[in-house]
């Protein structure tokens, strides 16, 4: 179990990274996040995961914008897949978390879903957050569209969420999706150089 202010990490700066990915701006946020949510409903189907409710974890940082609530991810999959979802909001000003929606109950089986996934701790702290509620709700997955660590940092994440009973799921890779972006003209060759030195990849 993840304890509380336990920042444990091979990364030296967790939240620092060389680059970073506005899926809002990727997947055009006026539509709602319709594309995202329709390529995890997709994912979701395929590997027959069976969620009954659909948690996001939402970090609310002071004075930055929110990529999260511009794509919508939590409500445009809960349509596709007609299914409750929620969102676990976490605040870095020490507020107290809230999870927003209606609460699983004994025994519902909770898919845990975002954007990307980079240390594991916002996946692990939202299912702790939960058992704590009720530790008789399953929660066995996490749906992420975007994978960003390699090597040996994604053999300690997957390791890490597997310890506590979580299996990881992902669509594409960030390595992957920054090669299509650079290939397709939205990033610069440049700028792809400077991101692939980033510590995600080494």
């Amino acid at each position: 179990m993840l304890k509380e202010g336990d920042k444990s990490s091979i990364y030296k700066q967790p939240r620092e990274t060389r680059y970073a990915i506005d899926f809002g701006k990727i997947f055009q946020n006026e539509n709602g996040g319709q594309q995202l949510a329709a390529l995890m409903a997709d994912y979701i189907f395929a590997t027959n995961l069976r969620p009954d409710v659909l948690v996001q974890p939402h970090l609310v940082r002071e004075n930055a914008e929110s990529h999260q609530e511009e794509y919508h991810l939590a409500e445009s999959l809960s349509k596709r897949l007609n299914k409750p979802a929620v969102r676990f909001y976490e605040y870095d000003d020490g507020k107290p978390e809230v999870l927003e929606g209606t609460q699983p109950y004994s025994g519902q089986r909770v898919v845990i879903i975002d954007g990307a996934v980079r240390t594991g701790e916002t996946i692990l702290r939202t299912a702790a957050h939960l058992r704590k509620l009720d530790n008789s709700i399953v929660i066995r997955d996490a749906v992420v569209y975007m994978l960003r660590p390699e090597g040996k940092k994604l053999e300690a994440l997957v390791q890490r969420l597997s310890n506590e009973g979580i299996r990881l799921h992902s669509l594409i890779s960030a390595s992957d999706l920054l090669e299509l972006l650079f290939h397709d003209g939205y990033i610069t060759a440049a700028q792809f150089q400077e991101m692939m030195i980033d510590e995600d990849f080494n």
